[in-house]
């Protein structure tokens, strides 16, 4: 018996999970995980802003010809802490990003922690039902939506 029948035998005799099935897992695994909080007193929030003062002129990211310091991370972290707090945003509320991968995405996700929101990551080339879906299934009270999905939330 040669490998390729071997693993045709073992396909063969799998079946797969009906669709509802794997939901209906899925749905348990994450309604599991929202019962998880960590037990780590300092967040990432708390690592941005000692990094700032520690190391506040060192790289934290390069973006095309940009780079953004430490300093620059917390600062702009800050001011989407504070549009978020102005726009109504508490402690664990959820807050959706809708951004591609850009420096924003990150001053974002730290700004929403900072306020001790809980951030859901959205993916960005879903629209319609599945949108709609993912939006309300995380409760979000607020979305970073960035420009370059405006056209997905538009046709949802």
């Amino acid at each position: 018996m040669n490998v390729d029948s071997v693993a045709e035998k073992a396909n063969s005799s799998r079946t797969r999970p009906s669709r509802d099935a794997t939901q209906a897992k899925l749905t348990r695994r994450s309604i599991a995980a929202q019962g998880i909080k960590p037990a780590d007193p300092v967040t990432i929030a708390d690592r941005v802003e000692a990094q700032a003062r520690q190391h506040g002129e060192r790289p934290f990211l390069y973006y095309g010809d940009a780079c953004y310091s430490y300093a620059d991370l917390d600062r702009e972290a800050n001011r989407f802490a504070n549009a978020l707090s102005a726009r109504g945003v508490r402690k664990g509320d959820v807050v959706a990003l809708a951004l591609e991968n850009r420096p924003a995405f990150y001053f974002a996700w730290f700004g929403a922690v900072k306020i001790g929101a809980v951030v859901a990551f959205l993916n960005t080339q879903i629209r319609g039902r599945p949108l709609s879906h993912a939006i309300a299934s995380v409760a979000a009270r607020a979305v970073v939506l960035g420009e370059e999905c405006l056209e997905n939330f538009v046709a949802t």
